[in-house]
């Protein structure tokens, strides 16, 4: 199935007490205070797509960093990841998946599958990488779970995939019924997007 995305569909209304950053990032960078713009302004996103029934995308690309937002139907933990180019299979894949703690707190962790079949992947930290979320924030209700993250499009990081500003790239996404980050059984799926024409194919 293909679709075009819609630009300007969404825009974020998360609270600011949720804002978090990873420690290891300076909280007064540009990137964060975008971000924090992004959240406290309600600014649109650039495009919106329908990954399945229960995942929605969006997302937007400022000064080199793209911020995703992912809304999904559960109560459950969130996944998405770049899948290597000619897969679309957790294999070599990286990956962010937010969870919230039992007071409602997301953190979202950097992922990487060190390893040429599927699987659970690992944190990048745990196998030498870093941790390159720039920033997050996110809500979770009895039937939504929204997670706003950044990224940069090009890291240092051995396990991290470089993200295509413009051209097709296969990506990966799946969510959890609880918050115990587990096997996700069949609410995962697979699509190819053009982040700078919102083209989307579900596969």
């Amino acid at each position: 199935v293909s679709t075009q995305s819609t630009g300007n569909a969404q825009s974020i209304s998360i609270p600011k007490t949720h804002n978090q950053t990873h420690q290891s990032h300076n909280p007064m960078s540009i990137n964060v205070i975008i971000f924090a713009c992004l959240v406290c302004l309600c600014l649109a996103w650039d495009h919106t797509s329908q990954l399945s029934s229960t995942y929605t995308l969006s997302w937007s690309i400022i000064n080199d960093v793209i911020y995703f937002q992912a809304n999904v139907a559960t109560t459950g933990w969130v996944g998405f990841g770049i899948s290597p180019e000619g897969q679309h299979s957790m294999a070599m894949a990286d990956m962010w998946v937010g969870v919230w703690d039992s007071n409602g707190i997301l953190t979202v962790n950097d992922y990487y599958r060190d390893s040429s079949s599927n699987g659970a992947p690992d944190l990048d930290v745990t196998l030498g990488g870093t941790d390159d979320v720039l920033s997050f924030n996110g809500t979770q209700s009895p039937s939504l779970s929204s997670m706003t993250w950044g990224r940069n499009l090009v890291t240092s990081d051995t396990y991290d995939k470089s993200i295509l500003a413009s051209g097709v790239q296969n990506w990966i996404f799946a969510f959890g019924t609880s918050n115990t980050f587990s096997f996700h059984g069949d609410r995962c799926g697979k699509v190819a997007i053009d982040l700078s024409t919102g083209y989307t194919k579900v596969f």
